[in-house]
């Protein structure tokens, strides 16, 4: 909820720094003047993917931020040296491809150790399970002619056979030890190559190759461009025509696109102090997403749907008198 907060309060104090030179008096022209009028503006092109309405002017739309849901900080799962780092910034990764790797020859050397003991506790454990045999061969012997040897021997047999079954357990828990201590240093071997967990892009790398890491120090930033999502913040008031799935047109100056999108989540609950509700939109895949940067901010449009005519208000802002856009609601009739 707090960070639904203050992404609806920045997404606000963006709003209302880059629409206030849109904002105009509704008292109209001055009597000396003529009225103005605002000529339609044309249709453009987007990349070769066909005509798009071009904004009309004034009408200023929502501001709001490119985020990308899948992303993760890879990071050291133990301290060690980082001995090579394969990607940079802006490099294209595939899923469980090594990117980065740790110094291995201290762990190397312990796990050359660790199977040392490993073998010398099976051979322990093999001996003890001998012992145990011949114990119990021995016991079962001399129950088979009791009447020829003593008492006191039948009852050193059976001590004998119990003190090899006890040594036959210490062996196997000691087993049991070297062997995961082996298992542990094998895994620690195998995370010394840290991989990329799902197709990506390298949105930051935060050490170099030679550095010294220690457990959890993030080394790189991956994001996925497919997961890429326009979030924004949308008046209380003009809440009303935003669904789940309606059409929107996300236009990023910075990246000079302008691209399809529709509505995938909506907050649901409104911030209480902002009166905003906060939306999600996912963007329409393309060729060119992959080059819309994560963090930039766009602009959200709702195209004219005829099929939103008399189920509710539109967003879309109405024309004053002098043909500019107020930015208010205005009701379908």
């Amino acid at each position: 909820m707090v960070n639904q907060l203050l992404l609806a309060g920045g997404i606000a104090v963006i709003a209302l720094g880059l629409s206030a030179p849109v904002m105009v008096s509704s008292r109209g022209p001055k009597a000396e003047d003529p009225p103005r009028r605002v000529a339609p503006s044309a249709s453009t092109t987007d990349g070769g993917l066909g005509p798009r309405r071009a904004e009309p002017a004034g009408e200023a739309g929502y501001l709001g931020v490119v985020v990308a849901r899948r992303s993760a900080e890879l990071s050291a799962r133990f301290d060690g040296t980082l001995e090579a780092l394969d990607v940079h910034v802006g490099d294209a990764v595939k899923g469980g491809t090594p990117i980065a790797r740790l110094d291995e020859r201290s762990i190397a050397r312990d796990l050359a150790m660790a199977e040392a003991a490993r073998r010398a506790a099976e051979a322990e454990h093999d001996r003890s399970v001998i012992e145990v045999e011949d114990a119990s061969e021995r016991r079962a012997r001399l129950h088979r002619i009791p009447e020829l040897v003593a008492r006191e021997q039948i009852t050193a047999a059976e001590s004998q056979e119990k003190v090899a079954a006890a040594r036959l357990r210490a062996s196997a828990a000691e087993l049991a030890g070297k062997r995961e201590r082996a298992d542990q240093l094998r895994e620690m071997r195998r995370d010394t190559y840290i991989v990329a967990p799902f197709d990506g892009t390298i949105a930051a790398q935060y050490v170099e190759s030679g550095a010294t890491v220690s457990r959890g120090t993030p080394i790189v930033r991956v994001i996925s461009p497919a997961s890429l999502v326009i979030r924004f913040a949308v008046p209380e008031g003009q809440a009303a025509g935003i669904a789940v799935g309606r059409k929107v047109m996300v236009h990023v100056a910075s990246a000079e696109l302008t691209v399809d999108g529709a509505i995938d989540r909506i907050v649901p609950e409104i911030d209480a102090a902002l009166r905003m509700v906060v939306v999600e939109a996912r963007l329409a895949a393309d060729e060119r997403t992959p080059t819309i940067p994560a963090g930039a901010i766009a602009r959200v449009q709702f195209p004219a749907d005829p099929a939103q005519h008399g189920r509710g208000r539109s967003v879309d802002p109405p024309v004053s008198a002098g043909g500019v856009s107020t930015g208010h609601e205005r009701p379908i009739h």
